[in-house]
Parts: C-alpha cells; structure tokens; sequence
C-alpha cells in the first residue's frame, strides 16, 4: 500500500506583519476561505483515488493536479485551527500568534483544537484507509502533515525523511514497511 500525501498550492492572501488577536483571527477565518495562487501543470500519479479536507485551498489544488480526477472530501484532513491564545487590542508581530497558537495546540487548550484532538483524526482517518487497502493521494495541509505522517509511520509505513517543513505542493511518497522474515 501506498500513499501521496501533497501540501495544498500556495494561498492567494497576504498575511499582516503585526495584528491585534481579532484581526489575526479574522485573517485566519480569511486565509481558510482563500483562493490558492495559479500555477501551470499537473501530476500522473498511479493511484485513482484522491482525497481533500474540506478547505478550499486543498479542492482547488486537487483540480489543479488532477484534472480529469473526481476527489473525496474528509474533514479529517482539514488543518490544525489557529486562534488568538488572549485578547488584546496591541498589534504584535505574527510570529507571535502563530507560535501562542500552536503552543495551545501542544498543550491542549480549550480555545481550540489540541494535540490530542489532532491526533484521534489521523488515528481514525489513517485506520480506515489502510482498512479500504488501496492506494491513495491525501491533499492535506503542513501541520496537519506532521501528525498525519507520525500516526502512518506507527502503522509500519516509510518515508524518506522530510523534516517538519513542507513546502506547497511537495509530494511525500509512504509505504507499507515489507516484513522479511
């Protein structure tokens, strides 16, 4: 068994350098709804089945890739949510609210979603697709991504070591781990 799993195409949205915690939420709320930038060209991949999470930056880059392709839509895929960690009227750097909000991420804060929330979606998205047994493309997302790779490689797939990193469109190629006895 075999999967490609592809970080969506890059976003058509500018991110502010300094935000307050709602205007950093309302740019998470946009970046979700954002168009991805056009690119030229697509993928033959040997697999027919492809799935997206349900944000439109993943739909649109399936299209792109696989033009003649139908895809599944699974929330399961969907990013990691990022919210303001406090309120504050302030407008701080952005790596700030990025870092607070994957902070809460890590320790499980009920602002929004936590490590272990994320991990129960890639536990159950990856038990049933190994389940169905076929080959697959998962158009996904670069946090999600970590996770969703930890959780293949507890289940005896491989993959050449990538880092945490992903850049848009990189193709990450796993597979079934063969026993040899």
């Amino acid at each position: 068994m075999k999967f490609y799993i592809i970080r969506h195409a890059k976003v058509n949205m500018r991110w502010p350098k300094k935000c307050t915690s709602d205007e950093f939420n309302q740019a998470c709320k946009k970046y979700d709804g954002a168009d991805i930038v056009a690119f030229q060209g697509s993928l033959e991949l040997p697999v027919s089945n492809i799935y997206t999470s349900e944000l439109i930056r993943t739909k649109q880059t399936a299209q792109q890739l696989f033009p003649l392709q139908s895809y599944q839509i699974d929330k399961r895929l969907n990013e990691v949510p990022l919210k303001a960690a406090f309120s504050s009227k302030i407008k701080l750097p952005l790596i700030f609210w990025n870092i607070l909000g994957r902070l809460q991420w890590l320790f499980n804060s009920s602002k929004q979603e936590g490590i272990k929330a994320s991990k129960e979606r890639a536990e159950k998205f990856c038990d049933d697709l190994i389940y169905k047994g076929e080959d697959a493309i998962l158009i996904t997302h670069g946090f999600f991504m970590i996770t969703l790779l930890k959780e293949l490689k507890k289940r005896g797939f491989i993959e050449k070591d990538n880092g945490f990193n992903f850049d848009n469109l990189q193709v990450i190629e796993v597979k079934k781990r063969l026993l040899v006895y």
